[in-house]
């Protein structure tokens, strides 16, 4: 269904889908019986009991289909939410059919039993006709309520084909093709490249966008210049990150996390509500690897216990030097030829270099997630998910990623961005990432996948007494 669970109130929907289960599905026997009465002869008295029974039983197998019906409108040209805008009227019509098949196959099977119809002196032939003509003259009801009720409900967008007409603009947008590896296209949809060869799990892009990182689901860690670059294997532990330098040309990274028993064991939960051994350090190999030279040019070791990995973060003014934070005590780190020294009495920067991460975590509140001058992007992706640009109160576009009257279906939209142009975003829906022209209130699809929105790596915030009180916790913002 491609609905968050977290986001559905399922007493409210039960109540709505019994609300309207039962007495539309009196509704439907009472016009079969009605039919059977005419066509057949057969009392209502009579026939009610069986007839109810044979729609609950043919309301249970509709769910089997319903479950599959995606099969048929996929084998229908139904695949993206463009197709589902223009053509559904004639995948309506095929899901009814479909429909109408499965209910009198079901209520054929139920009537046409000869303890029924022997003492009515009827053949098993006419009540298989009988079953015909009853669920046509309900499904004369049931269908158009089944079209209005499953329709798309987009919003106030229309749905072009052509993502160049949307974006005019070359942005790179990073996103996982359906094998999950890193893939980059431009906002128009041209520049396709794979940047990964593996299913990643997660990435990393330095501030100029030129050098990107990456962990596969194995576990092992790549860098690469973009677009063409080779692929280079980089050690380490993914625990901590990667932080990129202001050049891109190099990398801190951890190196190596072990385990020191420093007495005995002393197991209890901390303020976090972690278990935590006092007797035990954690100790992280922190490292600083250069991508020209392929080699790790400096190491040194934090150890300690604490319930979150070593932060990293690159001085913006002062280039060669690197900033970690392990157990509250930031120290700094000037990175040269030979390795990493200690920087001693340096006051912390306000200023560092702001790298990037791929995030394509779904959210499951409503949420501002991008602005562009006076322009603000919100999404609620939970129950019902829908996306709306504002500026001020006034809303400018919506768009929902809704199927029917409850919202059902599409598991989007999330994760959406502005691109460098204005008033043109990129965002996730189905199974797809899409532009959008904010302006001209229309959207395009870009590319099957899931797209990643760049978010600024934990930039330190640090405080200028640090150094002072030795003390105090880097704050991360995003």
């Amino acid at each position: 269904m491609g609905i968050l669970a977290n986001g559905i109130n399922l007493p409210l929907v039960a109540a709505v889908g019994l609300a309207v289960f039962i007495p539309l599905t009196l509704f439907v026997v009472l016009v079969e019986c009605l039919v059977l009465r005419w066509w057949l002869s057969v009392p209502v008295r009579r026939s009610f009991r069986r007839v109810l029974a044979a729609n609950v039983l043919s309301t249970v197998a509709g769910w089997a289909l319903y479950a599959n019906q995606g099969i048929l409108l996929r084998a229908l040209g139904l695949r993206r939410m463009d197709d589902f805008a223009k053509y559904y009227a004639w995948g309506a019509l095929g899901l009814i059919a479909m429909y109408y098949a499965k209910s009198v196959a079901v209520e054929g099977l139920v009537l046409a039993r000869r303890h029924f119809f022997g003492p009515l002196g009827l053949t098993r032939g006419r009540l298989w006709a009988g079953a015909v003509a009853a669920n046509a003259a309900s499904y004369l009801v049931v269908g158009p309520l089944f079209y209005f009720a499953t329709r798309p409900t987009f919003g106030d967008v229309r749905m072009l084909s052509d993502p160049a007409v949307v974006a005019a603009c070359q942005d790179r947008v990073f996103y996982t093709d359906k094998e999950n590896r890193l893939c980059v296209i431009n906002a128009d949809g041209t520049g396709y490249r794979a940047v990964s060869t593996q299913p990643i799990h997660k990435f990393w892009l330095c501030a100029d966008r030129k050098t990107v990182a990456g962990l596969n689901k194995d576990g092992s860690l790549w860098a690469r210049d973009l677009p063409e670059g080779d692929i280079l294997a980089l050690p380490g532990n993914s625990e901590c990150g990667i932080e990129f330098s202001a050049g891109g040309r190099q990398v801190a990274l951890c190196l190596r996390k072990e385990f020191i028993v420093s007495g005995e064991a002393d197991v209890h939960v901390n303020d976090y509500g972690q278990w935590q051994n006092r007797g035990e350090l954690e100790r992280w190999t922190v490292g600083v690897f250069d991508l020209d030279r392929r080699t790790t040019i400096g190491q040194t070791i934090v150890e300690g216990h604490s319930v979150a990995a070593p932060y990293f973060c690159w001085d913006a003014e002062a280039r060669d030097i690197l900033w970690c934070a392990y157990n509250r005590k930031p120290v700094a780190y000037r990175v040269g030829p030979n390795g990493l020294s200690v920087e001693k009495g340096r006051a912390p920067m306000g200023e560092m270099v702001r790298n990037f991460h791929g995030e394509d975590h779904l959210r499951y509140h409503a949420e501002l997630v991008d602005t562009q001058g006076d322009l603000k992007l919100f999404i609620w992706p939970h129950f019902a998910p829908r996306m709306r640009i504002a500026r001020g109160d006034e809303t400018v576009m919506s768009f929902r990623g809704n199927r029917g009257v409850l919202g059902l279906g599409w598991g989007g939209p999330r994760n959406g961005a502005f691109l460098t142009a204005p008033g043109r975003i990129v965002f996730q829906a189905e199974a797809h990432v899409w532009a959008g022209d904010v302006t001209t209130k229309s959207i395009a699809p870009l590319v099957a996948g899931t797209y990643h929105r760049l978010v600024p790596n934990h930039d330190f915030e640090l405080e200028r007494d640090w150094m002072e009180r030795g003390e105090g916790s880097p704050v991360a913002s995003k």
